[in-house]
C-alpha cells in the first residue's frame, strides 16, 4: 500500500476535528457526549498512517477527552490543545487559541468573498442587460420614427 503524505491529508483531518468541536452542543446530553467520545476515540482508525494514528492514540491516553465533553468551549480547547501537542512534536509553531480560531474561520472567508462577488456580477449583468435593452428600444424607436 502506498503511504499517503500527511502534509496533504493532515490539514483536512484537523479541519474536520475542529469543525466537530465548533459544532458541539453548549449543553450536551449524556447520549451526545457518548457519541462524540466514540467519534474521537475511533478517529485514529480512519487515519491513513499507522504511526500517526498511534501517536494520536497515545495523546488520547495521556489527555483523555472525557473531561472536555462538558460543553462546546471545553471541547474546542481540548482539540486546540491536542493540535498544539502534535505541532510541537512535528517542530511546528504552536498557536494560541485565538490564532487557532482565526485560522479556522479564515477557511470560510474565500467562500463568503466568492458569494459576494457572484452577487455583484449578477447585479452588473442585470443592469447591463436593462441598459442594452433601453438602448435597443431607443435605437428602434428612432429608426422607425424616420
Amino acid at each position: 500500500m502506498v503511504k499517503l503524505n500527511a502534509e496533504i491529508w493532515g490539514p483536512h483531518y484537523w479541519f474536520f476535528l475542529h469543525t466537530v468541536a465548533m459544532n458541539y452542543s453548549m449543553a450536551p446530553t449524556e447520549t451526545l457526549r457518548k457519541k462524540y467520545y466514540e467519534l474521537i476515540q475511533n478517529f485514529a482508525l480512519f487515519m491513513p498512517d499507522v504511526e500517526i494514528a498511534n501517536e494520536f492514540l497515545k495523546l488520547l491516553d495521556a489527555y483523555p477527552v472525557t473531561p472536555y465533553l462538558e460543553n462546546r468551549q471545553s471541547l474546542i480547547y481540548w482539540v486546540h490543545f491536542i493540535h498544539n501537542k502534535i505541532n510541537s512534536k512535528l517542530g511546528k509553531r504552536e498557536l494560541s487559541l485565538q490564532e487557532s480560531l482565526e485560522a479556522y474561520h479564515a477557511n470560510y472567508t474565500p467562500a463568503e468573498r466568492e458569494k459576494t462577488l457572484l452577487k455583484m456580477h449578477k447585479k452588473y449583468l442585470f443592469y447591463g442587460t436593462i441598459a442594452s435593452l433601453g438602448g435597443l428600444i431607443i435605437y428602434l424607436y428612432k429608426t422607425y420614427e424616420t
